[in-house]
């Protein structure tokens, strides 16, 4: 019986035997492989000897494998082939694959331990991905040839695959498995897929034929490259480059990049996203990697060992990234170079405590810019060992965020720009003194919130650094001693200086300074102990100038200071304080003001400093020497050091000893006690002019040796006796510059002695009370011989004062004073005037000629000189008891009467009622011969002398006096019987002769007192039983004192005859009632 079938069940049967013969057929269509055996005449593909299996012809679609030893070199001489496979068995030997492209439908497997290369060129089927297994780690693969197609790779197997071909494939590559290796800059293919590394796995880009461009290949990397070398890295020596966007994957330090060998460079200019970490490692030798693309984003970024450079733009890390430097294996060394970029970070720190750890930027030219923008703490450097932790080249490093950041290390930071801290704390910690951490300018502090900068070691800023304190109260940047020193270049701003630490902190500034010009800082911020929270310490602060050259480092400090530390002001260094409190709250010498030679406090702006305590040493340096401690700034201001003042050292009144002073316009009023700690200093006084006044008042005693009043004026205030009363006071200088003045301001003031300095007439120096309505006496009691004075000088004593000689030694007035009140002698030598000729007075006088200058010669006082005493007709000046008048000039105190031969003059009336005239004779221009001849006592006698009187007075009066003493009254003299007259002969020289005439005493009217005798007459010496004690003559002469009494003169005559002695004795009583004139 047959059947049909309907159309649809025909079909049906139809479909399934098709389906039935297509799965017969498959085992075979698989089965058509081509096995290399080599066993041809050639290395050609279309030897079919060569192959066991079915061999290839033009156009086949085969799998091939290649195995055994022979004919390693097979060549494809036919066309259109497409391969379904190509496979090196396990004991294949190192084939090299070339000729004709193929299709390549199949995958690539390396099962054998030799390199196996496949040169020709090959074009996937599709746009499959297809897989390339090189099976271990020796089994490597190299594509030479070209790779097109829309096809991809899946690189597997632990082994290596090299890819050198010009490349145009559009698929994706995965590198699964092992590494790639790429020769080419096209061994990624096209741009249209992307390359995606495996954990575990690598890209090597083999630069060792010359640089390599990886251009727009989008990259995604996972992991360290197994090795800890890089999932992407460059070897060879040369530079690679990837251009395209790079993502990587999240993970703690998971994803890294590298560079083998040395010399070799990866660059890599693509972006760089993900939220994982950055790693970079080279071999830490000569290569680098470089990151210059734009736009990344990522986690944190470690510098693990090698060097790692930016370039091309700023921030070529994200702005946020955390960079740690270094391995916490310490190996070998890790470095960050901005290459001239400039870098914000998250944070930085290091790691490893032994290896070399460096950020820096080898651009000479181009300065970068780091900044750290941490808020939270981080540490760079170690202090365990050298090299760790460095930060130089050519760059400068702002921080800012509200963490701490800690530079360590043992080496110093060497990097040349400034540092801002405009957020946070920065904090100095070296592992050394000396190991420095900054080397340039310092700016602490942007005017919002309080940035810190700390110390965690001494001396960790370079000495040339300047540093800016910026922002005032919770605004203000601080700097923070910490209890260390430091020492810098410069000082400015508004912020704060503290010791936050218990202990002392010190702050130097060292001003380099050239010849000229000179420097000047100013700081209006704070110097204090500490906030008052916690442990505060104590603040010091130093100046001190380097440099070969004379100029002068100047810090102005204007602000109310708290810090209770020691200032010490060094040399070529000025202090200037325009604020009563700037020097904070030392008020010993431990804790005040220590001022070198040459170095200087300025006082400006009518300030009083109330208790700081100051050590002054030296003249205060140019210009002129004007004061350790001065007062400047004109305008008539006062600035008063209130504080005590130590005298240092200094001996005289030139630039080596310790001076105060004032510029002119300005006074400079010291009310705290001065003193040399019983050192036996001087004081030297050094204004600009006579309007720079030093004013010295208060009510402590003062104690230093001698004073030297150099240039301008010197005032007393307050009390009596402000200088020493023990000290000498010289005015004027050796230049004979300017003019000198000493006002004792309506005080008492009693010193050791008065002096000036110089020669010439072109200064002027005075000794003065210009207090019309109180009188002041100056006393001068000398143990040393001094003169004021000379007649080469303009030295005077003016005012309204009083001169009170007391003293053992001898004083001199050689000018032509004018002071308005008396003058004693109590004891020792005034000497008034001295030099004086024979032709004219000394300058020396006693005042300025009014009724007020009254001499008292007391005591053991003498008064001797050439000069004048001053005094009107109604003066009346007194020699009493135990007081000496003597003409003359002071030669010697080896004899009774010191003096030489000279005329002193005195203005007024000389009451000497109990007192002693010295008077000597050293010879005579008057000899009278016919009076020699005649005999005393007779009428002739008698007669020649009435006639011839008047002549003897008139030829010794004023300029024609001869050499013998003088004293010339202008007014009345008075003697009484307890006065002394004493008359001896002045040196060898002279030998008496008869006629011999002496006027010795010259006054007007008769004689005043009662008592007085002038002795017996004729006499050869001694009293004769009166009050006229003469030198001794010999050889027959005797003294004629008839005249004493009317006239001052005695006569030198011969021994008269016993018969003329009679009528000698009858005469006498007519002669001593004779008058004056």
């Amino acid at each position: 019986m047959s059947r049909h079938l309907s159309n649809s069940q025909a079909r049906s049967l139809g479909g399934a035997l098709l389906l039935l013969i297509l799965l017969h057929l498959a085992p075979n269509i698989h089965a058509q492989t081509a096995t290399w055996n080599g066993l041809g005449p050639t290395d050609n593909w279309s030897e079919s000897t060569n192959w066991t299996g079915t061999p290839p012809t033009a156009s086949s679609s085969l799998a091939y494998t290649f195995g055994g030893t022979t004919r390693l070199t097979p060549f494809n001489d036919l066309a259109s082939l497409t391969a379904n496979g190509i496979t090196f068995s396990a004991g294949a030997g190192a084939f090299t694959l070339s000729g004709t492209a193929i299709t390549l439908a199949g995958n690539i497997t390396n099962s054998s331990s030799n390199l196996q290369t496949i040169d020709l060129n090959l074009a996937f089927s599709d746009a499959t991905q297809r897989t390339v297994n090189s099976g271990s780690t020796t089994a490597n693969l190299t594509i030479s040839g070209d790779i097109s197609g829309t096809g991809g790779i899946i690189k597997t197997g632990a082994g290596t695959l090299t890819l050198s071909g010009n490349n145009t494939f559009d698929g994706n590559l995965n590198i699964n498995a092992g590494i790639l290796r790429a020769t080419s800059n096209t061994a990624f293919g096209s741009t249209i897929g992307t390359t995606t590394v495996a954990n575990g796995t690598r890209i090597d880009l083999d630069t060792t034929a010359g640089d390599l461009t990886i251009t727009g290949e989008t990259l995604s990397l996972t992991g360290n490259g197994g090795d800890n070398n890089g999932a992407l890295r460059a070897s060879g020596g040369n530079t690679a480059t990837w251009t395209g966007a790079v993502s990587i994957s999240s993970g703690n330090g998971a994803n890294r990049l590298g560079a083998i060998g040395n010399n070799s460079t990866l660059n890599i200019s693509g972006t760089i996203t993900g939220t994982g970490d950055l790693a970079i490692r080279t071999d830490g030798n000569s290569g680098k990697v470089i990151l210059s693309g734009t736009n990344n984003s990522w986690g944190n970024t470690y510098a693990v060992v090698g060097t790692v450079q930016l370039s091309g733009g700023n921030n070529r890390l994200p702005a946020t990234t955390v960079l740690e430097i270094g391995n916490g294996t310490n190996v070998a060394f890790a470095a960050v170079d901005l290459n001239g970029t400039s870098q914000t970070l998250g944070g930085l720190r290091t790691a490893g405590t032994t290896m070399g750890q460096t950020l820096t930027n080898t651009d000479l030219v181009n300065l970068s810019t780091l900044t750290l923008n941490n808020n939270t703490d981080y540490t760079f450097g170690s202090n365990a060992a050298s090299g760790t932790g460095l930060i130089n080249g050519n760059l400068e490093f702002i921080k800012t965020g509200t963490g701490t950041f800690t530079m360590q290390g043992t080496s110093s930071n060497t990097y040349t720009g400034q540092t801002l801290i405009n957020g946070g704390t920065l904090v100095l910690n070296k592992a050394t003194a000396g190991t420095l951490a900054i080397n340039g300018p310092i700016t602490i502090g942007d005017g919002t919130g309080q940035d810190i900068l700390r110390l965690g070691q001494s001396q960790q800023i370079a000495d040339t650094s300047l540093i800016t304190l910026n922002g005032t109260g919770p605004n203000a940047g601080i700097f923070q001693l910490n209890s260390f020193a430091e020492t810098i270049g410069g000082l400015d701003g508004t912020g704060i200086i503290e010791n936050n630490n218990v202990g002392t902190g010190t702050l130097t500034l060292r001003f380099t300074v050239p010849a000229v010009p000179d420097i000047t800082q100013t700081y209006a911020g704070i110097l204090r102990d500490g906030d008052g929270i916690g442990d505060d310490g104590t603040l010091a602060l130093t100046l001190a100038k380097t440099g070969a050259g004379s100029g002068l480092g100047t810090l102005v400090l204007t602000n109310t200071n708290t810090y209770s530390g020691q200032t010490n002001v060094g040399a070529n260094t000025v202090l200037r304080i325009t604020n009563a409190d700037a020097l904070g709250t030392g008020g010993t010498t431990a804790n005040g003001t220590i001022v070198a030679d040459t170095g200087r406090v300025e006082l400006t702006g009518g300030i009083t400093v109330a208790s700081e305590t100051i050590t002054i040493n030296g003249s205060g340096g140019n210009p002129s020497s004007m004061g350790a401690l001065r007062s400047i700034g004109g305008g008539n201001q006062i600035n008063t050091w209130a504080g005590n003042i130590i005298l240092g050292s200094g001996n005289g009144g030139g630039t080596n000893g310790t001076r105060v002073g004032a510029t002119n316009s300005t006074t400079l009023l010291l009310l705290g006690q001065i003193s040399d700690l019983g050192n036996n200093f001087d004081l030297g006084i050094r204004s600009e002019g006579l309007s720079g006044i030093v004013a010295i008042g208060g009510s402590a005693t003062n104690t230093w040796r001698n004073t030297f009043i150099v240039v301008g004026t010197t005032r007393l205030e307050d009390n009596h006796d402000r200088l020493p009363t023990n000290t000498i006071v010289t005015l004027g200088n050796s230049s004979n510059a300017a003019a000198t003045e000493l006002n004792l301001n309506g005080y008492h003031q009693t010193i050791a002695g008065l002096s000036d300095a110089g020669t010439g007439t072109s200064m002027s120096n005075v000794v003065t009370n210009r207090d019309t309505t109180t009188a002041s006496t100056l006393t001068l009691n000398n143990s040393t011989d001094q003169t004021y004075g000379a007649t080469s000088n303009n030295s005077l004593i003016t005012g309204n004062l009083a001169l009170i000689k007391t003293g053992t030694a001898r004083q001199t007035l050689g000018s032509a004073n004018t002071y308005t009140g008396a003058t004693t002698v109590n004891n020792g030598i005034l000497e008034v005037g001295t030099g004086g000729t024979a032709s004219a007075r000394d300058n020396g006088r006693t005042g300025n000629n009014l009724a007020t200058n009254l001499l008292t010669v007391i005591d053991s006082g003498l008064l001797i000189g050439t000069g004048t005493i001053a005094g009107t007709a109604t003066t009346t000046h007194l020699v009493g008891p135990g007081g000496t008048i003597a003409p003359g000039d002071y030669l010697s105190s080896a004899s009774a009467d010191p003096t030489s031969i000279g005329t002193l003059d005195i203005n007024g009336n000389l009451n000497a009622i109990g007192g002693a005239i010295n008077l000597q004779i050293g010879g005579t221009l008057i000899t009278d011969n016919t009076l020699a001849a005649l005999t005393p006592g007779t009428l002739d006698y008698q007669n020649h002398i009435t006639a011839n009187i008047t002549t003897w007075e008139n030829s010794t009066n004023g300029t024609t006096r001869g050499e013998h003493d003088l004293l010339n009254i202008s007014g009345q003299l008075s003697l009484s019987g307890d006065s002394l007259v004493t008359v001896s002969l002045f040196g060898d020289g002279y030998s008496p002769q008869a006629g011999d005439i002496f006027d010795v005493l010259d006054w007007t009217n008769t004689l005043g007192g009662s008592g007085f005798n002038v002795g017996t007459n004729l006499r050869s010496g001694g009293t004769g039983g009166g009050d006229l004690l003469l030198a001794n003559l010999n050889g027959g002469l005797l003294w004629d004192v008839s005249q004493f009494s009317t006239h001052g003169i005695l006569i030198v005559v011969v021994v008269p005859e016993p018969t003329r002695a009679l009528l000698l004795t009858l005469s006498l009583s007519a002669l001593l009632s004779r008058r004056r004139r």
